[in-house]
Formats: C-alpha cells, sequence, structure tokens
C-alpha cells in the first residue's frame, strides 16, 4: 500500500514526520512510504534514504509563497497516486481533501499544531488585529469542515486537543530522548527553533549567572528566523547555527540543562512542548516557562519553571537548583515516556480493513 506523508511547513526530515511515522511505517514492511515536503532546492529532487522515498518540491516558508507552495505539494501528490495521505497542518489537509475528492485517496490528518491559533498570532504582532480573528475564524471553520467530512481518520498530539476536536487517536508526540544518563553540573543548551523561544532573555539569564558561578556555560543551535534571536558568542555563550538531526545527540552529551521558554500567548499557555520530552527522556533537567501545560515538570521534579522576563528571580531559581542536577536528572530518567508507534500500526490497520 502506497503512503504518502505529506506537509506544506514543514521539512521532509521533521522529526516527527520523518523519525517516528514514516520510518515506522516503513519498517513494518506493510507500506511503500513517500514523503513529500517543501524545499528550498531550485527544483523537485528525489532520493530513497532508510527504505523511504523523499521528494522535496521548490518553495518558501512566506505567506505570500504559501498557495503556490500548497499547488506543488498537490501536483506532486497527484503524481503519487498514493492509497492513504497522512497530512499535517490545515493547508495540507486541504491538498489531502482536494486527492481524496480526484482519486479516491484516503486521508488522515495529524493534528500537532494549533495552526488557526498560531497565524493569528502572527497577524497580530503585525497590527492588524481585526484582520487576525478574521483569518482565524476563517482558518477554524474550514479545518474542522474538512476534519469532520472529508478526513478519515483524525490523530491529535494529547489529551486537551483531543477534547477540543473530534478525532480517532490520540498519538502523543514523545521524542525517543538522546543518550540516556545522569547529568551534572551548570552547562546549559538548547537546540531547535529558535523564534518565539526567548532566546535573548535565555542568554541574559545566562550572563547574570555567571557573575555568580563563572564556569556556566550555555551552547545554542538551531535557525533563526529574526537575526535578533542570534546571540554573540562569548566566554559563557557559544552560537552553533544550524546543526544536522545526526548531530544533535553529540550537541547534547555533556549538556546538564535544558531551555525550553516560550513568549507569554494563549496558544503556549497549556501547550507541552515536545522539546520539555526531549531533555526528559535523555535525563536533562527542564528550565521552562511557568505555564499550566508546563507544571507537570515542576510536579514531577524534570527541573524546574520560572518566568523568563523576570531576570533576577530566573537566575535566583537556577542558582539554587544547579546543585539538585543529578536529582533531577535521575527523576528524569525515571520518566515513562516514548513513541506509541503501536497505536499508529493501529490506525493504518483499522483504514485498511475499510477498503
Amino acid at each position: 500500500m502506497k503512503v504518502a506523508m505529506l506537509t506544506t511547513v514543514h521539512g521532509a526530515y521533521d522529526h516527527r514526520i520523518y523519525h517516528k511515522e514514516a520510518k515506522t511505517l516503513a519498517d513494518c514492511g506493510n507500506y511503500e512510504v513517500t514523503v513529500i515536503a517543501i524545499s528550498k532546492c531550485a527544483g523537485s529532487s528525489g532520493s530513497t534514504v532508510d527504505g523511504i522515498n523523499i521528494i522535496e518540491y521548490p518553495g518558501e516558508l512566506k505567506y505570500s509563497k504559501h498557495i503556490s507552495n500548497c499547488v506543488k505539494a498537490f501536483l506532486t501528490g497527484l503524481v503519487q497516486k498514493p492509497d492513504i495521505v497522512h497530512v499535517h497542518e490545515p493547508s495540507s489537509l486541504a491538498v489531502g481533501s482536494a486527492l481524496k475528492l480526484l482519486c479516491g485517496t484516503k486521508v488522515i490528518y495529524d493534528r500537532h499544531e494549533y495552526y488557526p491559533r498560531l497565524i493569528r498570532e502572527k497577524i497580530e504582532s503585525k497590527g492588524f488585529k481585526t484582520l487576525a480573528g478574521i483569518v482565524e475564524y476563517i482558518e477554524t471553520v474550514s479545518e474542522k469542515f474538512m476534519m469532520e467530512n472529508i478526513a478519515d481518520r483524525v490523530i491529535v498530539v494529547d489529551e486537551e486537543m483531543g477534547n477540543q476536536i473530534k478525532h480517532n487517536q490520540i498519538i502523543h508526540n514523545y521524542p525517543t530522548g538522546y543518550t540516556r544518563k545522569v547529568r551534572s553540573g551548570c552547562n546549559f543548551g538548547y537546540v531547535g527553533i529558535m523564534n518565539l523561544r526567548k532566546i535573548p532573555e535565555s542568554v541574559e539569564i545566562v550572563r547574570k549567572l555567571s557573575e555568580y558561578v563563572p564556569e556556566v556555560r550555555y551552547k545554542i543551535a538551531g535557525m533563526a528566523f529574526d537575526k535578533k534571536d542570534i546571540p554573540e558568542n562569548c566566554e559563557h555563550v557559544t552560537y552553533h547555527s544550524i546543526i544536522p538531526h545526526c548531530e544533535v545527540n553529540k550537541f547534547l552529551d555533556e549538556v546538564s540543562w535544558g531551555f525550553c521558554l516560550y513568549e507569554k500567548t494563549e496558544r503556549y499557555e497549556t501547550a507541552r512542548s515536545t522539546k520539555t520530552f526531549e531533555y526528559i527522556m535523555s535525563g536533562i533537567p527542564v528550565i521552562a516557562s511557568r505555564t499550566a501545560g508546563n507544571q507537570f515538570i515542576e510536579d514531577n521534579n524534570y527541573g524546574i519553571l520560572i518566568d523568563p522576563d523576570n531576570i533576577e528571580e530566573s537566575v535566583k531559581a537556577i542558582r539554587e537548583a544547579i546543585p539538585k542536577c543529578e536529582e533531577y536528572s535521575r527523576n528524569c530518567l525515571n520518566a515513562k515516556f516514548g513513541w506509541e508507534e503501536d497505536k499508529l500500526l493501529k490506525l493504518y490497520k483499522s483504514l485498511e480493513s475499510e477498503k
């Protein structure tokens, strides 16, 4: 059976799409898996990695280019003629819906972001508050219609999202983690997308912390959409730019604490970041923003919660936590989280039985 993992926003090697879902389906031996994703390359390209076909269509992550990106994704999917298309955002759900209407393709919608709210916040940040509300409403209504009337299966990533919409399966976005070992010391780290992650604040926290703990170090790696998020290298802070996924394990090997900070927005107040679980599964205590979604970190002693806008209080909290690093790390290693591949395979099997 031919399966297309199709996205209009994420890259081909996105952690959930490629390293979890596509690999799980390819490894079970019942599916011919293709990942269709956006790329900055000049032309569409095809290759096979880990038994998975990779097809990248050219495009840019800009609002002005989004419609053309969707058209390219649709045409690429049309050529592939998959039996099942597994989509990951409202725009790719629209692409999947078109493929279903034209070709009879089964559609799985994997909802792991609050896209209508995310789009609203981005438009609001440009000063168009009224327009932002209108766009959010249109996105919400159209997404709901496609989920309830076109998608054959809907996956969500947590219980809160499951309570909001009709769905068939909750498959948590838990990572597998990297090197699992007890951590100690005051080596801080962050790896991932840098926008809206309070990177400048975390750098300032470390700079202030170094006045009390001179040996503190903080290394950062990832993509910065805003150059203001890129820190200057100094004695205590080092920016490594973007690193390949295969090098993340080495990057985090000597990290004692992982930052996971967010802007104060409605979208992030109840969300649980995959990044926190990535740290926890590696035995790395988490320093996260104090939100309702992150309360489990403090409740289970997986790390500490701070208000990144309050530098002095954050420095004080981290100074008090550093001697407890090993204790927090052992709690992280005892945590019971993991990729729920059996749920994904069961959902696919239920869809096959309907043919």
